[in-house]
């Protein structure tokens, strides 16, 4: 399992166990991860790789503008998960304000 910036991961332990995250950065400390809800950008998740799967690699707008170090928003991960069937409304996804 190759994670690399830019994918969609799922949480396969703690207390976000099935929640699907973008991932920001990958180092050798671990990968920081954002959903744009619970998690968002400014104060990310920080996760082992082997507490992950890599469920998608979308060759998205939030991929390039990671790659090109360019701010993203959290509402703009909120809608790419909801667009790539990723995020539900249930379980703490519900409705935010920019819905």
């Amino acid at each position: 399992m190759d994670i690399k910036t830019g994918d969609i991961v799922r949480s396969l332990a703690g207390r976000d166990k099935d929640r699907y995250f973008y991932v920001l950065s990958v180092t050798e400390d671990g990968v920081a991860l954002a959903d744009g809800i619970v998690r968002k950008i400014d104060n990310p998740k920080k996760k082992k790789p082997k507490h992950l799967l890599l469920v998608a690699s979308p060759q998205t707008r939030i991929r390039e503008k990671l790659a090109a170090g360019e701010k993203v928003f959290d509402a703009e991960i909120r809608k790419s998960l909801r667009q790539l069937g990723f995020c539900e409304d249930v379980d703490g996804y519900g409705k935010t304000e920019d819905d």
